[in-house]
């Protein structure tokens, strides 16, 4: 058990490196794990790669860049309601570039290859989880007895 936990820590820490090395730019390990997986499932060209890591490291770029902003706004201790609109309109903008993210990369694959990844690769969307932020347990249907 342990020998394969040092496995998989060395295998995360070589894609994390051969991301940085290889684009220049730094890779969030998520992104650096999507970005591995891609290559090694699809069996890519030359060209889909290269055109793979600019797309990767664009949106990873914003994702950085998105992520400070929101870090940067939970810190801001004026207006509450001006503060959750923010928020979201900046986790709005998260997604929206995921899905853009996505559709690039689905542009530059063949039939087959997207049949591989929308069956092994294509990130999962997040369960819904019953008791958000905003959850009003009195009038829940959910939650209220029977």
């Amino acid at each position: 058990m342990k020998k394969l936990l040092f496995n998989i820590s060395i295998s995360i820490c070589i894609v994390c490196l051969t991301a940085i090395l290889c684009t220049g730019q730094q890779l969030s390990v998520a992104d650096s794990l999507y970005l591995q997986n891609i290559k090694t499932e699809l069996s890519l060209s030359d060209r889909q790669i290269t055109q793979v890591d600019s797309i990767m490291i664009a949106t990873s770029q914003e994702f950085m860049t998105i992520e400070k902003e929101i870090q940067r706004n939970a810190r801001t201790t004026e207006n509450l309601a001006d503060r959750d609109a923010t928020q979201s309109t900046l986790l709005q903008r998260k997604k929206k570039l995921k899905s853009d993210r996505e559709l690039a990369l689905k542009s530059l694959l063949t039939s087959e290859q997207l049949d591989i990844y929308d069956s092994k690769i294509k990130p999962a969307k997040p369960a819904v989880i019953h008791m958000g932020i905003n959850h009003d347990r009195a009038s829940c249907t959910t939650c209220l007895p029977k």
